[in-house]
């Protein structure tokens, strides 16, 4: 590997060019060659084979260059030089397709003390067109030896030249004669690094019984971080089998995507064992994972007799008998709704501390974050529960949306995402269904809403062709408005039609690829209707349609309904780029006074001028009729005043279903925030929820109340927005109190967790202060804190500056359950001395906070308006952030989402802007637009609403 000269690589490529035997080359100094006329990308690195090229000539001249592999004498990786090349930007391609994997036999060694590894792949490909080249995704490998036999080839064919491409995370592979077409085997030895950056193959972090520094290590391979662990192609469609085997040190539990096939002693070393697993079945490269670590497990199986095993960090296993349990019933449950069994002999599902998501849906082999699956009976909140069954449902209906069919390609990765987000919440309500789980669904569907309607949206389906790109689109689009409309094509379908066709869809794509016009067909062949027209409208373009009602009147015994019809913006002075017009053909309902769980007319829209239709309804006082029933359409509504006041009565007496509620005043919020009514009229609206009950309902009143909260902060109105909120809010707080009620409903449990904590976060002085009183009580021994009011406690105890921050540290520390600690880190954003805050954010990047939840910290600081405090840490430690979260992960667009977030000048915007093109950062273009666009939202908002705040505050 050269990479201390471009000249002394334009001099090895030029060779390659010109095809120069090594007979014939000259000694460096005399040799011949024009280096300006070869066109060099500095983030090329090449190998040579010291037998094809007199490699022995060159090492007199580059000092320290091995003289069979043609690599830099001791050990090193290849590493990236630059992001252009040859001044342009670079151009990702797809890789070529005449050579394909058939099934890969890895063999992976690590070594625990220096955290590199040792690998062969030997590959079985077809060669489905004659070649002398083959392309494989690969980086952060020092490549040893690659060579290829053919099936029936007595002779083994080693590799003349390779070149590793950093920019495109290619190896590209030269033989020196061609492959024919047929099969054979591709072996490629190499080592690595066991990664600490949350990809590929890493290490995470825990804490032994002594508190002493422990890894596991594991995989995590979506999207496109395969490729720094085995070279591949990393492509979701291109499909094999998999033969695993890991030598790992005897005392340790090693995992794979199938059972063990062999667990034997290493014949030369007595301190390791090789176990061998059984061949996989034909699957995409980001679902391929294995772990190694010190785990125990629980077990249990399904009726038909899958193994599920949950497993944990050593003596914490009985924290794993939940997400057993949800499991093995959901394996059940997936198994009857689709018609098709669960494929593998066994599921595992794995916890561990550090894991760059909340998990990855690895085939079999699930990988958790601790506080995503493990339940403790005394620990964990009824949300943490509630959280762990929507997970646990999530990943394994990824086991057939995902891993049975998968996308063709990352553009269409909401077929994986949308479809599993919306079927876990459809497996929990029918397994759980205390738990009204789709509440939960409502609180992320308005967030959704309100994202999809800015400017810098994005649609469901978006071409992605750049790695860095494709981690932008894992967000609330392809996950939430994914779920949102496939929850609107079950309504419209119903659930044996929508049923037929998911079935149909699985078993036309068995182990296959898909794109989202496969479903739409599927769906369409087996309902009747329309679909493959009706659901491009949501999938193919960003946004969706508002309703205004424009005119209700009576005639006998009809309502005659009157609406127009358009694109919703955010920002009501934005328009397309291109003056696109936007049409949706929309699957619009309505509901009436008189039957309040019905559905009185249910109908398809798909006009360009205004939209006419009649109601029949009893001729009774007061009878309403409401658009969207139960919330379920993706569209907005806005209704005339008058006709808004006349829910009213309905709202206060609950009549109106606890969704329909919801529904009402998020489109009017929105509204507000569009600058298409003030800021006084949802706020008066607001107060016919004083009592409301519903938590589903409350997660729309949170998300005006912190909207507001922020809005006003730094201003003369902010004291009295909270105290308005906090007037709003007490009768709910007080009527939850702080212990759980004898038969309380789970929707109480989860709510007193969420109003305590806000009353907090707005500065209640009685709520504070009786939290600091539980939590000494509970210093003292008197008492137990319930799991489900520690967020509100430790958020009050953090207000009490450096006092606060040591009590937490201490709790902290004596905790070995994660859910624990990070509900402590996110309180800390409470803390109001500056310099405690400084302490707080140099804890989070010691060695006690696990990586990612220096992330939780930065959301909690400017959760509660430390927002300068936020942006200032980012900008003087942007190069962490840089270097240690991966290109493009949601890690790293989550945190400049929050730290350019809460801003709302045009100088802020500015100053913002001016910092990334300073220092760039791959793959967080869409957040910085949308945080961009939320500050030029605020700052106009602000602008036009501050009189009206001003009197109705003044006067409430």
């Amino acid at each position: 590997m050269i990479k201390k000269s471009a000249f002394g690589l334009a001099w090895v490529l030029n060779l390659t060019q010109r095809n120069i035997q090594a007979n014939s080359l000259s000694p460096l100094f005399n040799f011949q060659f024009q280096a300006s006329r070869v066109s060099v990308n500095p983030s090329l690195y090449c190998h040579q084979a010291s037998k094809e090229y007199n490699w022995n000539s060159v090492r007199s001249y580059y000092s320290g260059i091995h003289p069979k592999s043609g690599l830099p004498e001791g050990k090193h990786k290849f590493s990236k030089m630059s992001s252009v090349a040859n001044g342009n930007d670079t151009v990702f391609k797809r890789l070529p397709q005449k050579v394909v994997p058939v099934n890969y036999d890895l063999t992976f060694e690590p070594d625990w003390s220096s955290h590199t590894f040792e690998a062969v792949a030997a590959i079985d490909v077809q060669v489905k067109e004659a070649t002398d080249v083959v392309i494989v995704h690969a980086v952060d490998f020092t490549i040893g030896n690659i060579t290829y036999r053919g099936k029936d080839d007595d002779e083994q064919l080693e590799a003349e030249i390779f070149i590793l491409d950093v920019e495109q995370e290619i190896l590209k592979i030269n033989f020196p004669r061609t492959l024919p077409q047929g099969v054979g085997t591709l072996t490629i030895s190499y080592s690595g690094e066991v990664k600490d950056n949350l990809r590929s193959f890493f290490r995470s972090k825990y804490k032994g019984p002594s508190g002493e520094e422990r890894f596991h290590y594991a995989t995590k391979f979506e999207p496109t971080y395969a490729r720094g662990c085995f070279p591949c192609w990393d492509e979701p469609s291109v499909k094999a089998t998999y033969d695993i085997t890991l030598v790992v040190p005897k005392n340790l539990v090693a995992l794979s995507n199938m059972p063990v096939k062999s667990d034997v002693p290493h014949p030369t070393n007595i301190d390791r064992k090789i176990v061998k697993f059984e061949r996989s079945v034909k699957m995409s490269t980001y679902v391929m994972a294995f772990a190694i670590g010190e785990f125990d497990f629980v077990e249990d199986r399904t009726p038909d007799g899958i193994l599920c095993r949950v497993y944990t960090p050593v003596g914490r296993k009985d924290r794993g008998a939940f997400a057993l349990e949800v499991v093995v019933k959901s394996l059940a449950y997936y198994k009857k709704y689709f018609g098709i069994p669960y494929p593998l002999p066994k599921m595992d599902l794995l916890a561990v501390a550090e894991f760059g998501s909340g998990a990855m849906e690895n085939w079999g082999l699930v990988i958790f974050r601790e506080n995503r699956l493990l339940v403790d009976n005394q620990l964990s909140s009824a949300a943490s529960k509630q959280t762990a069954a929507i997970v646990v449902a999530h990943e394994t209906a990824h086991m057939w949306f995902g891993n049975l069919v998968t996308m063709e390609w990352w553009s269409d990765l909401w077929l994986n995402e949308g479809y599993a987000s919306f079927m876990e919440y459809l497996c929990v309500d029918a397994l759980y269904p205390e738990y009204e789980i789709w509440n939960w669904f409502m609180a992320d569907y308005i967030s959704v809403l309100e994202m999809d309607a800015s400017a810098t949206s994005h649609p469901i389906q978006v071409a992605v062709e750049n790695p860095a790109e494709i981690g932008s689109i894992f967000d609330f689009i392809s996950y939430v408005k994914g779920a949102a409309i496939i929850r609107m094509v079950h309504d419209y379908l119903g659930d044996d039609k929508f049923k037929e066709g998911m079935s149909h869809y699985l078993s036309k794509n068995l182990y296959g690829n898909a794109q989202t016009k496969d479903l739409w067909a599927a769906l369409t062949e087996k309902s009747g209707k329309n679909i493959d027209v009706i659901m491009p409208t949501f999938t193919e373009q960003m946004g969706f349609p508002v309703f205004t009602v424009t005119n209700i009147e009576q005639l006998e015994q009809k309502k005659i309904i009157t609406l127009s019809y358009q694109k919703f913006w955010l920002d009501s002075g934005a328009k397309d780029a291109n003056q696109k017009k936007y049409r949706w053909i929309t699957p619009l309902t309505v509901r009436k006074k008189s039957d309040p769980a019905g559905v009185a007319l249910k109908t398809l829209v798909n006009e360009d001028a205004d939209v006419e239709f009649k109601i029949d309804v009893d001729s009774i006082e007061g009878e309403w009729v409401k658009l969207n029933a139960d919330h379920i359409g993706y569209y907005r509504v806005i209704y005339p005043t008058a006709v808004l006041e006349s829910f009213i009565p309905s709202i206060k007496s609950k009549e109106l279903q606890s969704s329909d509620r919801l529904g009402l005043l998020d489109d009017l919020f929105a509204t507000v925030k569009a600058g298409r009514a003030s800021s006084d009229v949802v706020l008066k609206f607001m107060l016919a929820f004083i009592n409301e009950e519903s938590d589903a309902v409350w997660s729309a009143i949170f998300k005006v109340v912190t909207a507001y909260d922020t809005l006003l902060l730094g201003t003369s109105l902010h004291e009295k927005f909270q105290s308005y909120a906090l007037s709003l809010l007490s009768p709910t707080a007080k009527r939850l109190g702080w212990n759980k009620k004898e038969n309380e409903n789970s929707q109480d449990s989860v709510l007193r967790t969420s109003i305590l904590t806000k009353m907090v976060s707005l500065g209640c002085t009685d709520t504070i202060e009786q939290a600091k009183s539980l939590f000494s009580q509970q210093i003292r021994g008197d008492i137990t804190i319930s799991a489900d009011v520690k967020s509100a406690v430790y958020r009050a105890v953090a207000t009490e500056g450096e006092s606060g921050f040591e009590s937490l540290l201490k709790v902290y520390r004596n905790s070995d359950f994660l859910e624990e600690k990070v509900r402590i880190i996110a309180s800390m954003g409470s803390v109001k001395d500056i310099k405690v805050i400084q302490k707080v954010l140099e804890f989070g990047r010691s060695n006690e906070v696990n990586m990612q939840d220096i992330v939780t910290i930065l959301m909690s600081l400017n959760s509660q308006g430390k927002h300068d405090i936020c942006w200032e840490y980012f900008k003087s430690n942007w190069e962490f952030f840089r270097d240690n979260f991966p290109t493009g992960h949601f890690l790293i667009n989550s945190v400049v989402k929050n730290v350019t977030s809460g801003f709302k000048t045009d100088e802020m915007a500015a100053e913002i802007e001016n910092f990334f093109k300073e220092n760039q950062v791959k793959g967080i273009d869409r957040s910085l637009s949308q945080s961009l666009e939320k500050i030029r939202i605020m700052k106009t908002w602000l602008e036009r609403d501050s009189s009206c705040l001003q009197t109705f505050l003044s006067s409430y």
